[in-house]
């Protein structure tokens, strides 16, 4: 497909990143440089990863969701094929936003 895409100049995410590592290089007094060449398979693939155990947030979330199966005699599982949660579930992050849409007018939220 050829189509026209302007080009808007330089993304200023970008510019501020190139910016700030050309102050921190001056501040330095150090050029960063990167190898133009490919690392050698060898240092790609073939190094030691140490596993220290669960993680913490992870061991805390799994005691976490035992006791609450405990607690209520419910398990939780996840179906092999995923979870359909539809259209019927509210996330938290809607309950303090007004909607995009709406029938009815909905006063404005004092942020």
């Amino acid at each position: 497909m050829d189509y026209f895409v302007p080009h808007f100049g330089v993304d200023t995410d970008i510019a501020a990143s190139l910016s700030n590592t050309k102050n921190a290089e001056v501040g330095l007094k150090h050029r960063i440089t990167f190898p133009d060449e490919e690392l050698p398979e060898e240092r790609k693939l073939n190094y030691f990863v140490p596993h220290f155990g669960v993680d913490e947030d992870i061991a805390t979330t799994q005691n976490s969701a035992n006791w609450a199966e405990e607690s209520t005699g419910r398990s939780f599982s996840i179906p092999e094929k995923g979870v359909s949660w539809g259209t019927n579930v509210q996330l938290e992050s809607d309950l303090d936003r007004e909607p995009l849409l709406s029938k009815e007018a909905t006063p404005l939220l004092v942020h």
